[in-house]
């Protein structure tokens, strides 16, 4: 048996919690390197993108970059914490399902909030944090990825 088998046989065989929070990470992170892969594609196609860049930067200098956090943010958190723990403490079939477009909605709304919390023009400037985003989704992923596989190899193994 391969490697695939097992880990197909692992997955089916997790807790229902484990396959929602896969769903959710797995999809998190396909979000936040597709979105950040079409905005640069988009970006470079525009015309002189390099000038229009500078020319945003130098319109940014005499203004002031404070933090601040308008009331939407907070009440995303919310919604968002509510619809995580929703999903986690009542996983059933559909859940599974649920978390994806959930972990996508979450990754859009993330990668956003450089944005949202008012920081002038956030966007180009912190690839960092998109990194950020994507390096602790797929960690959590590849992580559940090696639980299944685990399981699926000890299940092969008649334990």
């Amino acid at each position: 048996m391969d490697a695939g088998e097992d880990l197909v046989r692992g997955f089916r065989s997790s807790p229902a919690v484990e396959r929602v929070v896969f769903g959710m990470t797995l999809s998190f992170s396909v979000t936040v390197a597709a979105s950040r892969a079409l905005n640069y594609v988009r970006e470079r196609r525009r015309f002189m993108p390099r000038v229009r860049s500078f020319g945003r930067t130098l319109a940014m200098i005499p203004s002031d970059n404070r933090l601040r956090i308008h009331h939407f943010v907070p009440g995303t958190a919310i919604a968002f914490t509510a619809g995580c723990v929703a999903l986690v403490l009542h996983p059933s079939r559909a859940n599974q399902w649920w978390s994806v477009p959930f972990g996508a909605g979450v990754a859009m709304t993330v990668d956003e909030l450089p944005i949202m919390t008012g920081r002038n023009n956030p966007y180009w400037g912190e690839e960092r944090y998109a990194l950020m985003l994507y390096v602790t989704g797929t960690v959590a992923v590849s992580g559940l990825l090696a639980v299944f596989l685990r399981r699926g190899r000890h299940i092969r193994r008649g334990g």
